[in-house]
């Protein structure tokens, strides 16, 4: 068995990072359209909250799911999405603010913090899944449950917004904007969705 040196070790740590930087680049470019990138776990969320005209520009789920797609990571222990400050966002938050959701007194009760990002308006509709999460390790099957759980009310609560839906909604990915803004900008922007809101709710016809 050959024995290598610290510094063939530590080219090899080097190469190995820049090789895992790229397959997560490749990965991040095979995924043409929006609808494809958003976490599966928050989707329904993103799609309601887009038929009410909130704007979503950013969405996460917070932890690791099943067949995602090699460039995911995660702000794990937030799930989240944040949405364009507008009218029918302030609306939104008053819906929910006025609302007491199912396990409301639960660690994953759902916060609204309006802020500005990097010259945008925004509101920040988060759920922190880390306090009380009896698996507070990343690497646990339990890990995600409570995450789980406050999407799904989260999800429940939009539905029943369904009469304020819009017909459908184009959806623009920010990072578009965030290319145009910032030159090495390095998540690439995708296409348009197009939501309906038979897509989500039966329409009548």
């Amino acid at each position: 068995m050959r024995i290598i040196t610290w510094k063939e070790y530590e080219e090899f740590k080097q190469l190995r990072s820049i090789y895992k930087h790229d397959a997560i680049r490749q990965s991040a470019l095979r995924i043409m359209y929006l609808e494809q990138d958003i976490d599966a776990p928050i989707k329904i969320c993103v799609m309601a909250l887009a038929l009410l005209g909130c704007e979503p520009m950013w969405s996460c789920c917070g932890f690791d799911y099943a067949g995602q797609p090699l460039h995911k990571s995660h702000c794990y222990g937030t799930s989240g999405v944040a949405l364009r400050d507008n009218p029918r966002t302030r609306w939104l938050t008053k819906q929910l603010e006025e609302t007491r959701l199912e396990f409301q007194d639960y660690a994953n009760a759902w916060r609204v913090a309006y802020t500005n990002h990097y010259g945008d308006a925004r509101c920040g509709l988060t759920s922190d899944t880390h306090t009380g999460n009896v698996w507070p390790h990343i690497d646990s099957i339990h890990y995600s449950e409570p995450a789980a759980i406050a999407i799904q009310i989260l999800e429940t609560f939009l539905l029943g917004l369904s009469e304020s839906f819009q017909d459908c909604v184009t959806l623009r990915d920010t990072n578009d904007e965030f290319h145009k803004r910032f030159s090495w900008w390095q998540y690439p922007a995708k296409a348009d969705w197009l939501i309906r809101k038979s897509d989500l709710v039966a329409v009548p016809e």
